[in-house]
This record gives structure tokens, C-alpha cells and sequence, in this order.
């Protein structure tokens, strides 16, 4: 069977499972080194086209035509155009090559005019250099768009609605969380956080209020307590539907771990529904990998609408599991709450309406022997007795109290069980406890769960 750890009232200064890892280091991004190199011109490399500009010898001694002096200022003038295109082109090309930013690994030399050493370092430089400069960086605007998660918003919204609990009991001192359901101040959390056993509550709100908490019910099976705070207009909780929840869906488990103060962690439903037992109960419950520690029982765990979908109740205690948290979901919540509003307790359970003492003799033997029988109760009239010793519940062997309410916390109103007993012949004294068992009659009874108000 797997160890459960809950956080019933004890003290705190527990020893922390792991700091955690140093990031991963990465290489540096290099840029990556442009495809195409910037071939630079050089200057001068025009060559102008011979021109005579002077008579022919045809034409020698003779001024030349009106005319053809004209064509030959305009053909003058087309090539110094030309020219000066060229030339100012040219000038472009080798500016551009000069600003290209290189990369930051660069091992080109340069001479303080600015161009290469030599050639072969100017053939390398040109290779590296990039018509594309590296990406800047900047800082997005709270308040955006791109700025917003969703997992920030239901964090900020639902943790106003999540408690820090502290209470001192006969045992000692301890810390854990609870929920805001109720606009005046009703708080849902853990039996074991919060019982008719605590001396002192207190509650401390988001804000940092303080308030003195007052347990009104609860219930130590479903491990669901309400307690209150004398104060109005309270930031709550919204219940969601906790069996549209599905393998991978996200949630937030708000709390106060190992009471350092509200805090939020993020994870997934691993399992959405499991048969878990704790302590005197077989609970269904929804399973999360959202860290859970010591502190966060009675605390929330919500979808990322906001709403409350599960009550923190349990973690697997061991060294070698990591993230399995338990959470009751909030249909069940909700179910027990109003029950325990208006019956006084949980409908649907299946009860013997028994009254048993649990004996133990020589360390060896415990017998959960029948003290009482309630006439309102499943048990009335089945022909169990006073007496009987409980064996056996659909073959499964009671050796404890606790494995007995393990076993009835498996069934439900309607359904039948074979329950095994020892019926002594003789009276239990000191010395005869070998022959009181020999001698005893072993009988089965069946017994139909029907629904009683077991505080009648």
C-alpha cells in the first residue's frame, strides 16, 4: 500500500527534497554567414572611348561645318554623362561594402584606412559580411496583448480567493490552506487541517488579513471541514464541473506549502479519476502532477477558466515519486458541503449503523467485536448481534477498525454485502481467548445498505 502524506497539524521545518536545477547552458546563436558576396568595384576601372576631336585630314586648314560641330558637343556631352554615372556607382558600391556589419566573430584584419591587409583577408571579409544585421531586442509593455498568459490571469484572480490556515490543537501546531466558496466569509478545506479538535484557528487572507476562524462542520471520511471568518464581501471561488477534466488538461494548485504563505504551481491532470486510500477511507479522487507539499492540503486547484475543480487532500510520500498530488474533485466537494448543510451529514454512504470496540490482545489479536446495534441502521435486523465478531466483508479480512471503513467507504446505498462473524458459546476472560475463538460459530449474514441519519 502507498504511503500517503497529508498535512495534518504539525509543525513545520521540514527539510526541503531538492533545490532546483541550474537552467541547462546552451551555446551561443551564431549569425549565420551570408550566401552571397559583395564583389566591391574598384575605382578607375572605366576606361573613356578615344575621341578625335580635331579636324580630319580631309578637312585640314578648312573649319568644319556647323553641323557637325554640333554633333560632336552633343556626343561629348553623352559620354561625360555616361562617365560621371559610372564613376558616382562605383563610389556607392564600395561605401556600402565598407558599413556592412560583420559578424562578432570576425577575424578580419583591417588597415586604418579601413580596407583589407591584403587580398586574401579582403576575400574573406567580403564573405562574411551580411546585407542582414543581427535582430535587436525589446521588452514587451505589460498590458499587451502579447504580454498576457492565461496562466498569469486565473493565478492572480483565483489565488485572492485561497487562505493561509493556521491552528493550534492538544497535539501541537500546524499550517495548511483553505478556499473562499461563500462571498461572507464560508472557507472549505481539510478535516485533518481543521476539525472540532482545534483550539485555535486563525485564517490569513491574500491581503495579509488576519481573522479568527470557527469550524462549523465537517466530515473526517470525506476529509472535508467549513470553517468561518466574521467578514462579508469575500473574494471566492467559482466551482467548475470536475468531471469534464481529462488526461492533459492544465490546472494551478494554489496553497501555502510547508507554510511559507500562498504560493501557485501549474501542472496537468495526470489521471482524472483514481481509487486512493488514506487513512480510514477509499476516496476517489482526481490525480495532478502540479507540486504539492506539506501546507497545500485544503487549497485549490483550479482549470484555466478560473474555477475550482479539486480540493488538495494528498501527496504520495516517498523518495523515489515525484508530482503525484491528489486533489477531491469539486463535485464531491460540492455534494458534501450541501449534504452537511442540510442533513448533517453525507447522504449516499454506506453505513452498518454499528457501534464496534476494537480489541487488542497480546499484540497479536485485534477483534472488532459489535457493541451496538442502531435499529435505524443496514445492520437492523439482519441477524447480526451484539457480540459478533467481525471477520470478514466480501472476503476480505477485518482486522481493524480502519480496514473496516476502508471497505464500507467502497459501496453505496442499495448494494448488498456478505459480512463473516465468529459468534462466541462462552464468556472472554484472560486465559481462555484460544478456546472463546475455537468455540466460536461462524456465521454469514447479508446485509443491503439503506440511507439513515447515523446521528439518530
Amino acid at each position: 500500500m502507498k504511503d500517503f502524506e497529508q498535512d495534518p497539524n504539525e509543525s513545520f521545518g521540514t527539510q526541503n527534497d531538492g533545490l532546483p536545477n541550474d537552467p541547462p547552458q546552451t551555446e551561443p546563436m551564431s549569425l549565420n554567414e551570408p550566401d552571397d558576396s559583395v564583389k566591391k568595384q574598384n575605382e578607375g576601372d572605366y576606361k573613356a572611348p578615344e575621341t578625335n576631336y580635331g579636324y580630319s585630314a580631309q578637312s585640314k586648314g578648312k573649319p568644319p561645318k556647323k553641323g557637325a560641330s554640333a554633333s560632336l558637343l552633343v556626343a561629348f556631352c553623352l559620354v561625360l554623362f555616361i562617365f560621371i554615372a559610372i564613376s558616382i556607382g562605383a563610389l556607392f558600391d564600395i561605401s556600402n561594402d565598407e558599413n556592412q556589419t560583420t559578424a562578432p566573430d570576425s577575424t578580419s584584419a583591417s588597415t586604418s584606412s579601413g580596407l583589407p591587409s591584403d587580398s586574401t583577408s579582403s576575400s574573406e571579409s567580403q564573405s562574411a559580411s551580411s546585407s542582414a544585421t543581427a535582430p535587436g531586442v525589446s521588452v514587451v509593455a505589460p498590458g499587451t496583448d502579447q504580454y498576457i498568459s492565461v496562466y498569469r490571469e486565473v493565478a492572480n484572480k483565483c489565488i485572492k480567493s485561497v487562505v493561509v490556515i493556521q491552528v493550534t490543537s492538544a497535539s501541537g501546531s500546524g499550517a495548511g490552506s483553505g478556499v473562499i466558496y461563500d462571498p461572507n466569509g464560508y472557507i472549505v478545506t481539510n478535516y485533518h487541517v481543521a476539525n472540532e479538535t482545534c483550539k485555535k484557528i486563525t485564517v490569513i487572507l491574500y491581503d495579509g488579513s488576519s481573522y479568527e476562524g470557527q469550524y462549523i462542520y465537517g466530515d473526517e471520511l470525506a476529509d472535508l471541514a467549513v470553517i468561518k471568518i466574521n467578514k462579508t464581501e469575500c473574494d471566492y471561488a467559482t466551482f467548475g464541473d470536475s468531471s469534464q477534466m481529462t488526461y492533459g488538461d492544465a490546472v494551478l494548485a494554489i496553497g501555502n506549502p510547508l507554510g511559507y504563505g500562498l504560493s501557485v504551481t501549474t501542472g496537468v491532470v495526470s489521471r482524472p479519476s483514481e481509487s486512493v486510500t488514506i487513512g480510514n477511507a477509499t476516496m476517489t479522487l482526481l490525480r495532478t502532477d502540479a507540486a504539492v507539499n506539506s501546507g497545500n492540503s485544503g487549497g485549490g486547484l483550479f482549470n484555466l477558466n478560473g474555477e475550482l475543480i479539486g480540493i488538495v487532500n494528498a501527496k504520495i510520500a516517498a523518495n523515489t515519486v515525484d508530482n503525484v498530488g491528489y486533489a477531491i474533485p469539486s463535485l464531491t466537494v460540492m455534494k458534501s458541503l450541501n449534504d452537511l448543510k442540510e442533513h448533517g451529514y453525507i447522504t449516499g454512504r454506506a453505513r452498518l449503523g454499528v457501534t464496534v470496540n476494537e480489541r487488542n490482545y497480546w499484540n497479536m489479536f485485534y477483534l472488532i467485536q459489535v457493541e451496538e446495534i442502531n435499529p435505524m441502521g443496514s445492520a437492523a435486523g439482519s441477524g447480526l448481534q451484539k457480540g459478533d465478531i467481525l471477520n470478514q466483508c466480501n472476503g476480505v479480512a477485518i482486522d481493524s477498525y480502519a480496514t473496516l471503513s476502508q471497505q464500507l467507504t467502497k459501496y453505496s446505498i442499495g448494494d448488498t454485502i456478505t459480512l463473516t462473524v465468529y459468534r462466541p458459546k462462552m464468556e472472554l476472560t484472560s486465559s481462555n481467548l484460544t478456546e472463546y475463538l475455537n468455540t466460536a460459530e461462524k456465521i454469514d449474514i447479508q446485509i443491503t445498505f439503506k440511507e439513515f441519519n447515523p446521528n439518530t
